[in-house]
């Protein structure tokens, strides 16, 4: 198994089980809304004279996006031979998906959490970008697509216009397009490492 294999397992593997661990803490969270909350709320504490964890959210959310983080940094370690740059962004992302986890479970600053958040964002979007040059024709053309909707609605997200979405949902044009991506990079990644371990 070569590294764009092995990154590209590891890619879908990391979405998938995001994914569903989003889904759960969702639907564990009583009242919780897409548009009005945000992502990180399904793992933050809670204060309402007391402050408290909304459990199993708060542990499902913040163990998977944790999880995620490392499958994705030992993925884009994978890919350092293959594609320097592509590895180095996507690295930060991982890192910047386990300093979520860890400052959202620690209850951290708000700045903190904000801050590895939004590199989370960029370096995802921008990791899409870049794998851009790992393939052609329409392939090429939906990584673009899909890096440039992240990062536009970061810089929306960043600055407070939320087209109607909502915070939450605002977020989610963040998040969605880079999760499509990752999914889809991850399986072009298997296809293209198992044409090269036959030749």
């Amino acid at each position: 198994m070569n590294g764009r294999h092995l990154a590209g397992v590891l890619f879908v593997i990391a979405v998938g089980e995001f994914f569903i661990g989003m889904m759960m803490a969702e639907a564990t969270y009583p009242g919780y809304n897409i548009s009005s909350d945000t992502i990180s709320q399904l793992g933050s504490m809670v204060c309402h004279g007391s402050c408290r964890f909304i459990q199993p959210a708060a542990d499902i959310f913040n163990i998977s996006v944790t999880v995620l983080g490392v499958i994705i940094l030992i993925g884009g370690a994978a890919l350092f031979r293959e594609d320097r740059p592509l590895s180095i962004t996507v690295v930060i992302t991982g890192l910047g998906a386990i300093g979520v986890g860890l400052t959202l479970a620690a209850h951290s600053a708000p700045i903190l959490h904000g801050l590895v958040s939004l590199i989370t964002f960029v370096f995802a979007g921008i990791s899409a970008l870049l794998s851009v040059r790992e393939g052609g024709g329409v392939f090429a053309v939906i990584c673009l697509v899909l890096g440039i909707l992240s990062l536009a609605s970061t810089v929306l997200f960043t600055l407070g216009i939320y087209m109607g979405l909502g915070i939450g949902g605002m977020e989610r044009m963040i998040v969605y397009p880079v999760l499509v991506w990752g999914a889809s990079f991850g399986g072009y990644l298997i296809s293209k490492g198992s044409k090269q371990g036959a030749t």
